[in-house]
């Protein structure tokens, strides 16, 4: 015999008109606790983007008042750091500075060679090798004055000799280049303000003695009534 039961043995007939509020609150209770799980989720989700943003703006503030503070100054900063460590090969520029130095001192320069690039640990470096003749005073005077120049020269090797009043000296150079970064950090990066040995360096390296370039305009064209008469 089959066991049937009625609706009206489960739930007993004086409460059945009390079973669809009840169902009915039941629904609006999981629906609540859902939406408000989700709710709590956004909420949170927004208050990390605020937070996030907030420490955005005061980064944002803290590098313009930074960049402001060296605007200024930064031209001629760039120009002197660019020159002091070029992005390219400095070696014409050295020899350039080599023969305006010796000019200065009244030294003779010859016998100069410029040996394959090399890399210096994360630089690459190029060698100037050349001999130099003078007074001995104005030699060392002249050798001491070679780590003033930019692009910034080391003395790597250095042989001094004399005869009577006359010295020569035969010398090996090195200078450096490294190119330059190619993408710009995040905006939302900070900028530390220099240390004080950054300053320092910095001081240095303006006042290395850079070389001075000059600009040939061309003439322009003057016209000859007599194109035979020069």
């Amino acid at each position: 015999m089959a066991l049937m039961l009625s609706k009206s043995r489960i739930v007993p007939t004086k409460y059945n008109f009390m079973t669809t509020p009840v169902i009915s609150a039941i629904g609006l209770i999981i629906v609540a606790l859902i939406v408000g799980q989700i709710g709590y989720g956004k909420i949170s989700e927004q208050n990390s983007q605020i937070k996030s943003l907030k420490s955005d703006i005061t980064k944002l503030t803290t590098k313009e008042s930074v960049l402001q503070k060296v605007e200024e100054n930064v031209e001629n900063q760039v120009d002197s750091v660019t020159m002091a460590l070029p992005d390219s090969n400095p070696a014409i520029i050295v020899v350039s500075q080599l023969r305006g130095l010796a000019g200065e001192w009244m030294m003779l320069l010859d016998n100069i060679t410029v040996s394959g690039e090399s890399k210096d640990k994360q630089m690459n470096a190029a060698t100037v090798n050349f001999d130099v003749d003078g007074d001995l005073t104005m030699m060392l005077s002249f050798m001491t004055r070679l780590e003033t120049l930019s692009p910034i020269v080391k003395i790597q090797t250095l042989k001094i000799s004399t005869s009577d009043e006359i010295a020569r000296a035969t010398a090996s150079v090195r200078s450096y280049w490294s190119e330059y970064p190619t993408k710009l950090p995040a905006i939302s990066e900070p900028v530390n303000e220099l240390t004080e040995k950054q300053i320092g360096l910095m001081n240095q390296i303006l006042q290395l003695k850079i070389p001075q370039f000059y600009t040939i305009t061309p003439s322009s064209p003057v016209e000859r009534a007599d194109p035979f008469n020069l």
